[in-house]
């Protein structure tokens, strides 16, 4: 039985070496790339993939936000990548869709393959949508209590900026300002209050003046003292609070 497999990943080098770790695997057929989520839903309907390798961390919608929006009746299995998401990690398991932590190797790769395997030979059971759509619901209901956009003032007129657009959050007296990537604006909030307004899947306080997007984190590195050090992808570097330690070690799993 030949498995069509379709990759989705906002970075080159990712979804190269899905590709070479499915080469070896002779019932394996790629029948596409994505690099952003919108694409990937197109795709996903258009050419009905048996299994899809999904990241979860996207800058235009994150993973979950796709399969929520897959219109098929009989939708493709999902193989989710992730960096650092650890509840996400507890619904997979509890939803049996697989996923790969990043940097993953050949060994759990491998594993994840097997699984989907498995699961494609049952693809067309009520069980196995039911277990989809119970991980969507899940995901929709964490995400409803919380912030989705910001509203601020640019140039004289109201502007829309999606919470997942913000790179991270930096205190200003009782303001707070916007990163994105390359550009920012001020918010009229305190750092205490947008914390409990900002989903703790998504986003990580590391400082009593920073809050940071977990999905632009490239690399972390303790520095000392109970510091680390975080480079985001648009080549932003941001040091934590010592206080901040327990947390992030959580985080860092």
């Amino acid at each position: 039985m030949m498995i069509t497999v379709l990759i989705v990943d906002d970075e080159l080098p990712a979804r190269k070496r899905v590709v070479k770790l499915l080469e070896n695997h002779e019932d394996i057929r790629i029948i596409g790339e994505c690099n952003n989520a919108k694409d990937a839903i197109q795709e996903i309907e258009r050419m009905a993939p048996d299994l899809v390798f999904l990241d979860i961390q996207m800058p235009d919608m994150d993973g979950f936000s796709v399969v929520s929006r897959v219109r098929m009746e009989m939708p493709p299995h999902f193989i989710f990548a992730t960096a650092y998401d650890q509840y996400a990690l507890k619904a997979f398991d509890v939803c049996a869709v697989d996923y790969l932590l990043k940097p993953f190797d050949r060994e759990r790769f491998d594993a994840a393959l097997t699984r989907g395997r498995d699961q494609i030979k049952l693809r067309h059971t009520k069980d196995f949508n039911k277990k989809l759509v119970d991980l969507v619901k899940l995901y929709q209901r964490d995400q409803t209590s919380f912030l989705e956009i910001f509203t601020v003032k640019y140039k004289g007129r109201d502007k829309f900026i999606a919470v997942e657009e913000v790179y991270y959050v930096e205190a200003s007296g009782n303001y707070v300002t916007l990163h994105l990537e390359e550009e920012k604006h001020l918010y009229r909030i305190t750092m205490n209050e947008l914390e409990q307004q900002l989903s703790p899947r998504s986003f990580i306080r590391v400082h009593r003046s920073l809050i940071i997007n977990k999905r632009y984190i490239k690399s972390t590195k303790y520095l000392s003292k109970n510091e680390y050090s975080f480079t985001l992808k648009n080549g932003k570097k941001l040091i934590s609070g010592r206080v901040y330690k327990e947390k992030i070690d959580e985080f860092l799993g």
